[in-house]
């Protein structure tokens, strides 16, 4: 008896020794969809849930995007207009504050593995209109930046109609940025047309800058639309939070030197870290 049991012991080890053991992440149901071996095999792939969706126009500057993959291994990465790709994560929810007036483009893409990614991102392209105009406002609404780094910031108008004088008064903290100089706009779809007259000056000591720009009275001609008119080449000093803000002494001119009414003026931020 004893000689049988341990035959039969014997046969069995060598039966499991033979045998390849594979050990799989399997999914519910006793099978593997992330396995490209697998003939159920699906790809990675992300769809939004809420927040933006392709074509939208958002009427406020922020945004809260909800997504989700087609299987809970994958992560996911996003790309915001010309920013870089964000890190891997598995996190499907992004808050994204300080958009810009105008068009956008957000890519999504998913991936299982650093092996086995989405090929096609998702893309959504949407728009914002959150500034009611006739308005100023500073492009970008807000900078990430270092100390000492150089930056390029305008000064925006936004819908306005025959407006033939702007007169720009702004403050800003001397702290954590500088001025170093002061342009129109010249590549600006807005000015290309139109013949200008512009003064500028700015006094680093108390964070002060006034511009003027007028169109000339040639073919009654004024500025229709949106678009920037100054470009202000900015250093930064050191860390913290620096504002550039609008005063109450900005205004708008219409081609009969009547005041238009600013009905928006947005401040720029600069976060120095």
């Amino acid at each position: 008896m004893r000689a049988k049991i341990y035959l039969f012991n014997l046969i069995l080890l060598l039966v499991v020794m033979g045998c390849d053991v594979v050990t799989t992440d399997i999914e519910d149901g006793g099978e593997n969809p992330v396995d490209p071996q697998n003939p159920d095999y699906e790809p990675p792939a992300v769809s939004i849930i809420s927040g933006v969706h392709h074509g939208d126009t958002l009427f406020q500057d922020n945004v809260k995007l909800k997504w989700r993959g087609n299987n809970k291994k994958c992560e996911f990465s996003f790309l915001l207009d010309d920013n870089k790709w964000s890190n891997w994560s598995k996190d499907t929810i992004r808050q994204l504050n300080y958009l810009n007036e105008g068009d956008h483009q957000l890519a999504i893409k998913a991936r299982y593995s650093a092996d086995d990614v989405q090929e096609e991102p998702l893309i959504i392209d949407f728009y914002v209109d959150a500034i009611q105009g006739p308005a100023l406002w500073i492009r970008d609404k807000i900078y990430q930046a270092t100390p000492h780094d150089t930056l390029n910031a305008e000064i925006v108008i936004e819908e306005v109609t025959e407006t033939a004088i702007s007169e720009i008064s702004l403050s800003y903290d001397t702290d954590h940025i500088k001025i170093l100089d002061c342009q129109p706009a010249v590549n600006s779809e807005l000015l290309d047309d139109n013949d200008i007259i512009h003064l500028v000056q700015w006094d680093n000591s108390k964070g002060s800058l006034s511009a003027y720009l007028g169109v000339t009275m040639q073919n009654n001609a004024a500025l229709v639309g949106s678009g920037a008119i100054f470009q202000i080449t900015i250093e930064t000093l050191h860390t913290g939070t620096a504002l550039i803000s609008f005063n109450e002494e900005c205004s708008f001119r219409s081609l009969n030197d009547q005041e238009v009414n600013i009905q928006e003026k947005v401040k720029g931020i600069i976060e120095i870290e």
